[in-house]
């Protein structure tokens, strides 16, 4: 069950983060319209957006099959292999 339930959210919570990577992009450009406080409202929604779409991507991206995310490669451990 859990495992279905982990492959139908796949594709929306890379979406989903992938999204709100653009979203903070143009969200940042369009900060450049305004001054003062929308300004900075803008910056700091567009940067906010950014960390939390590669927070999601990441989460996607590096997750074993298993379900249990993964250290990725460390050079550490280069000689366990």
């Amino acid at each position: 069950m859990a495992d279905t339930i982990r492959s139908r959210w796949t594709p929306t919570v890379l979406t989903a983060g992938v999204a709100a990577v653009l979203l903070g992009v143009g969200s940042g450009a369009l900060s450049t319209l305004f001054d003062g406080f929308v300004k900075g409202l803008f910056q700091g929604a567009g940067v906010m957006l950014i960390i939390v779409g590669v927070y999601a991507v990441g989460r996607v991206v590096f997750r074993s099959d298993d379900g249990t995310t993964s250290d990725g490669w460390l050079p550490s451990r280069d000689g366990d292999r």
